[in-house]
Order: C-alpha cells, then structure tokens, then sequence
C-alpha cells in the first residue's frame, strides 16, 4: 500500500493568513508543489535579491563572485 501526504494549499493567493474555504483545497504533496512551483521561483529570486541589497548595507560592498 502506498501513502500519500496530504498538504492544503491557497489556491487563490498564496496567503497564508486568508484560510476562506474557497481559498483552500486539499492537495497531495506532489500537486501541491507544482501549483506553488511559479510562486516559488518569484519569490526566490526576491530573497537573492534582498540577501544581496543586506550585504552591502551592513558591509559598503558586494562580492562579484559569491
């Protein structure tokens, strides 16, 4: 027998703080990490972005090479 992980995923706008149930749908694990897939990758890019623009506020300098 093989088990599923069960997740609940926002469906309409990623906010975990908006828990309408029309907002909500039970996804297994697999589905639910390829609805998020698009969203993820944004906000990816906006964490490089920011860990970048902390490093040469608290150093007056950015590496070129990481």
């Amino acid at each position: 027998m093989s088990h599923k992980l069960m997740t609940i995923a926002h469906i309409y706008d990623h906010n975990p703080m908006n828990c309408e149930p029309d907002n909500l749908k039970a996804l297994c694990q697999k589905c639910h990490n390829n609805h998020d897939k698009e969203h993820r990758a944004k906000n990816r890019r906006k964490t490089i972005s920011n860990k970048r623009i902390e490093k040469i506020r608290a150093t007056g300098q950015l590496n070129l090479f990481d």
